[in-house]
């Protein structure tokens, strides 16, 4: 189909990440790429029995494709002078090539009695490292070509994967009895009992450049990080592609972890966190499956390989693509709290309320502190929202009571709101601005009137604890609360009367509760790790949220319903489909506290979040859409 001729096509894509160069050329599957140590070179392995090096700025052919294996290619190496490469193949033999010519260097080794999946160079280039199917691992003189020791015995399937440690003084290897072994390269002992923890054949193994971790990429579609002196795991599996994980590699910096999968994408890792990065989205690009990934010896590209029946490419990515970070707006004092926010329904302000007893006004776009802190509270601020004009702020204290505030001027509007005997924990106005509704640790709700500040009723008592969280429904005809009694309770906002049974589920505390704005669906938060969707009518429990690790403090849907946002006491931030529950993208991280407040931004594309570290971040809802916003 291509003859033997690659075709180079360069792109430019608007959304992230961008390919900057794509590389044709191989007639069947590529199983394997890699840099040259100066990053000038690729050099790749395909199953139409041919090596092939390119010219890693141009995609260009060098010299013409390396033959004389009998069957498919599966690895390939270069030396660290980059003079020699070493090869791997289906027909049992590895093979030595002058990297300049193309001409193989002596025949082809023979002695696994299986096709050979991996070999790998030492890193002074004197040994070469092979791995293969008959389950055994050799190791070779990259000089003389002959074995060194007796073959390397302990995997009861395939060797799939092999690698030097960057010392050369150890080997790792990866096998379908789903294991992790590690060799000593002077005697070929095995140094300790297998890794184990992978629940499917293990693809892919590699060492960190100090030599002190090992990554490993699974069929069962997770990585795993280990401590290379223990054999202990450093942290849970790494999770997000949908397919099994066919190559993984770490960043020459060890700061990052580079992953090809079946789902035909490429993600990148943080290699201390194990926190996914380019936070939305995958590399994509690719129409088949990936088999082979490798930064650039600098860390500033990847190249990848993939291929189906029809075509098979080689891509090269930029790896340093600059992610906005969240706007963070600061002037809080160091130890405050910042406990609620919310924003103008214009969308242009932001208030914020905080443990210092204060109220502040910031401007949306550029994080500038508006005014000086509103102060008249004697307590700590635990809520606060804007009029639906917004033209007011109505706040709630630790100090048992309510205020209102002219949000132009930041004067106080009328005498304090008092009645709770105990801390007022929740606040908001009735869409259509006529009420204010507030909870509080006095286990009652209480309905106030927006304008003259009068009680309308006597207090909402049915719950058998302190009341967390207020909301009303979309057309002011409905309260809802949660409480720490564990429930969420309906209410109607004219009469005071429950509407409802108890919406009941939640295994601990209620911290947070909020209607969709078409009044149907109700979330809730809480302390239990989990946010559960509930039919507002019915009462139903429609759907359970799981993915925090710690409390869930608070929880609001976007405006157009289709997502909801959650904060946490694990320090994170999660987006979710509200319509099947599924999470929509990594965690937001950031804060170094307790995350105790989300909201959307009233057109969806931005999330503003409030911590204990003092801090409030704005986020964006949308990557894609809303990259520039997020880069002030």
């Amino acid at each position: 189909m291509f003859h033997g001729l690659p075709k180079v096509v360069r792109r430019h894509r608007t959304t992230w990440p961008e390919i900057q160069v794509e590389i044709h050329g191989h007639s069947s599957l590529i199983y394997s790429v890699m840099f040259s140590s100066d990053g000038k070179r690729i050099v790749s392995a395909s199953g139409d029995m041919t090596i092939r090096l390119w010219d890693a700025e141009t995609g260009d052919l060098l010299p013409p494709p390396l033959r004389g294996h009998k069957a498919w290619v599966s690895s390939v190496a270069l030396s660290p002078d980059d003079k020699r490469i070493v090869s791997a193949s289906g027909d049992k033999t590895i093979g030595l090539w002058d990297a300049e010519t193309g001409d193989l260097l002596r025949p082809l080794l023979e002695g696994h009695e299986g096709p050979v999946n991996s070999v790998a160079l030492s890193p002074n280039g004197k040994h070469i490292v092979s791995a293969s199917g008959d389950k055994t691992i050799r190791l070779w003189d990259a000089e003389t070509g002959n074995v060194l020791r007796p073959p390397l015995e302990g995997h009861e399937a395939s060797v799939n994967s092999v690698a030097f440690s960057p010392d050369g003084k150890r080997i790792v290897s990866g096998s379908g009895d789903k294991t992790i072994r590690l060799w000593d390269v002077e005697t070929g002992n095995s140094l300790r009992l297998p890794l184990e923890g992978h629940e499917d054949w293990v693809f892919s193994v590699a060492f960190s450049s100090d030599s002190k971790r090992i990554v490993s990429a699974s069929a069962d579609k997770t990585i795993r990080l280990w401590d290379a002196e223990t054999g202990d795991p450093l942290r849970p599996p790494l999770k997000g592609h949908e397919h099994w994980i066919n190559f993984v590699a770490f960043s020459p910096n060890g700061e990052r972890i580079v992953s090809a999968s079946d789902d035909k994408s490429i993600r990148l890792w943080d290699a201390e966190t194990g926190d996914l990065q380019h936070l939305l989205l995958p590399l994509e690009g690719h129409k088949g499956s990936v088999r082979s990934v490798a930064f650039s010896p600098d860390g500033k590209r990847i190249v990848s390989a993939s291929g189906d029946e029809t075509i098979q490419i080689i891509q090269l990515w930029d790896a340093e693509i600059n992610l906005p970070q969240p706007l963070r707006l600061e002037g809080i004092k160091a130890g405050v709290r910042v406990n609620s926010v919310a924003f103008s329904p214009d969308g242009k302000h932001i208030v914020s309320a905080a443990s210092d007893k204060t109220i502040r006004l910031w401007d949306a776009e550029t994080g500038d502190l508006l005014r000086p802190p509103l102060e008249r509270h004697e307590g700590l601020v635990s809520s606060v929202a804007f009029s639906p004009d917004g033209k007011r702020i109505v706040s709630a204290s630790d100090d048992k009571t309510i205020r209102l505030w002219d949000a132009e001027t930041g004067n106080l509007l009328q005498p304090t709101l008092k009645g709770h005997e105990d801390s007022v924990n929740s606040v908001a106005f009735s869409p259509d601005g006529k009420r204010i509704v507030s909870a509080s640790a006095d286990k009652t709700i209480r309905v106030w009137d927006a304008e003259t500040g009068a009680l309308l009723r006597l207090p909402l008592e049915r719950h058998d604890d302190l009341v967390n969280s207020v909301a009303f429904s979309p057309d002011s005809k409905s309260i809802a609360s949660a409480s720490d009694d564990k429930t969420i309770r309906l209410w109607d906002a004219e009469t005071g009367n429950l509407l409802q049974p108890l919406l009941e589920g939640h295994e601990a505390s209620v911290r947070s509760v909020a209607f969709s704005l078409d009044g149907k669906h109700i979330v809730s938060a809480s302390d239990d790790k989990t946010i559960r969707l509930w039919d507002a009518k019915a009462g139903n429990l429609l759907r359970l949220l799981e993915g925090h690790e710690a409390s869930v403090r608070s929880v609001a849907f976007s405006p157009d319903g289709e997502r909801i946002v959650s904060a946490s006491v694990d320090k994170t931030i999660q987006l979710w489909d509200a319509e099947t529950g599924n999470l929509l993208q990594p965690p937001l991280k950031g804060h170094e506290g307790w995350v105790r407040s989300a909201v959307f931004s009233p057109d969806g594309e931005h999330i503003l979040s409030a911590s204990g570290d003092g801090t409030i971040r704005l986020w964006c809802a949308h990557a894609e859409v809303c990259f520039p916003r997020c880069s002030l």
